[in-house]
């Protein structure tokens, strides 16, 4: 077989493969007589019946196995004369094979272009304070007890921190703020809805002046609350508007913070109070540590992709590209986007993932060729503890999950290429920063610790801010 490369791009090519007439009449003589040995026809015993008969009753067969070898010969010839890194097969042409007669087989395919690791010795990590205060220790003592507290009714005026049970309508003039922004009911109206008096709290979706408001009521009360949303305020239809809310409190309940006495330590797993701080210093601690290794491996990552340029596989950015396209949907979904405003911005959605693609594919390929320069491998041992621990987190039998796996060979190449990808990384921080790169007092990697990290920053940070304009 003679191979001849066609470059449509640098990372998209052609593989011209001919097929000489003696190549084809050869593999046919073979699947000829495997189909001659096998073949149950009537009145022959097996391999006696004659050739013009098993290509009557057997002839598209004979031909679909023909073309099916001879293809992937030339596919492996062109693989094995052309060196190139293939990563997806796009067509195959010309795989109409007739003995006798020479034929060309056309295979455009995409593939890894060449990679230089650049490098980023030179980088300045960050300065992260990994230092943990009384106060961080304090406070996350205080969210431990609010988070197992107790709510009492009480008869009197409802105080700072209180939850009230209360119902409120917002009006823009004559205007119900309800039917302009419907798919935000917390800011329009809420019927018999729970609220916690006071400054309204991070994270949680309130109207200031009605947590505010709150304070000084009683079951019974009702008040009217003007609050003046910013000129860039996350929904639009209230930008910069006033809006007028009748406000009325049906219930008011006091926080009861637990005890801290020997069945609270127990439920917690600590002997005493000095014991459960202690633990939550040590967690504190080892979070910030991991932050800083989070944000160190993010700088590295962006300088890698930076200093580096080269083209990626077309096919390969566009499957990549719908998948951060629905990683954004879904993270703007679960922020309270709209379908109607997803479709308003699809082009800035698009633009976004596709950037995004590119940079993920970038990292991946730069990431690998790290790995293969420094001779980096993966243990059998690596690959079982990542399977373990999907087993666990989709709590299914593990050998379930093997079973599963071997039907497809190329996801335990995935699981192999993603932790190469996460070694590499961890490589090139400790060339950077030292052998205290990843000080864990608890004797485990940092990759292992930040694997599923890593995957869930590229699409968050990726998605921030594009579900809207």
């Amino acid at each position: 077989m003679k191979v001849e490369v066609k470059e449509i791009n640098e990372t998209r090519k052609q593989l011209l493969v001919e097929v000489s007439g003696d190549e084809v009449a050869r593999e046919e003589k073979n699947v000829l007589g495997e189909f001659t040995r096998h073949a149950d026809i009537k009145g022959f015993r097996k391999g006696k019946a004659p050739e013009h008969m098993l290509r009557a009753k057997f002839g598209k067969n004979i031909r679909k196995e023909l073309s099916q070898r001879l293809s992937s010969s030339a596919y492996q010839q062109a693989l094995k004369d052309t060196d190139l890194d293939v990563v997806n097969v796009l067509n195959l042409e010309g795989n109409e094979f007739t003995a006798g007669e020479d034929t060309t087989v056309t295979i455009t395919v995409d593939s890894k272009p060449e990679i230089k690791v650049p490098d980023v010795s030179d980088i300045e990590l960050e300065e992260v304070s990994t230092e943990v205060t009384d106060e961080d220790v304090e406070n996350t003592l205080t969210q431990l007890l609010n988070e197992r507290a107790s709510f009492e009714p009480v008869e009197r005026a409802a105080e700072d921190g209180d939850y009230v049970k209360c119902s409120y309508e917002g009006k823009i003039g004559d205007d119900l703020v309800s039917e302009l922004v419907s798919d935000r009911p917390a800011f329009g109206t809420q019927t018999s809805t729970w609220e916690e008096a006071g400054a309204p709290k991070e994270g949680v979706p309130s109207v200031e002046a009605i947590v505010n408001g709150l304070v000084g009521m009683s079951a019974g009360d009702e008040k009217d609350v003007d609050q003046t949303f910013p000129e860039d305020f996350d929904v639009e239809a209230l930008q910069g508007k006033t809006v007028s809310y009748h406000l009325s409190v049906e219930e008011v309940r006091e926080k009861i913070l637990p005890d801290m006495d020997e069945a609270f330590f127990k439920g917690l797993g600590v002997d005493d109070e000095e014991h459960l701080r202690k633990g939550i210093r040590q967690n504190l601690e080892q979070q910030k540590k991991q932050q800083a290794i989070s944000t160190h491996r993010r700088q590295i990552s962006e300088a890698l992709q930076s200093r580096s340029e080269f083209p990626v596989p077309e096919s390969i950015h566009e499957q990549e590209t719908q998948e951060v396209l629905q990683e954004l949907v879904n993270i703007n979904h679960r922020q309270g986007i709209t379908e109607d405003q997803l479709e308003d911005n699809k082009d800035q959605l698009h633009a976004v993932a596709q950037e995004s693609a590119s940079n993920r594919i970038k990292l991946r390929y730069i990431l690998l060729q790290h790995a293969k320069d420094k001779e980096i491998g993966v243990e059998e041992k690596e690959v079982q503890s990542v399977i373990v621990n999907e087993a666990m987190r989709k709590q299914v039998k593990v050998e379930d999950l093997v079973k599963d796996l071997r039907k497809d060979p190329s996801i335990v190449d995935g699981i192999r290429q993603d932790i190469l990808v996460e070694k590499a990384l961890h490589e090139i921080l400790q060339t950077i920063k030292g052998d205290d790169c990843c000080d864990n007092p608890n004797g485990v990697d940092c990759c292992d610790e930040q694997r599923q990290e890593n995957d869930d920053d590229t699409g968050e940070n990726d998605a921030e801010g594009s579900g809207q304009s």
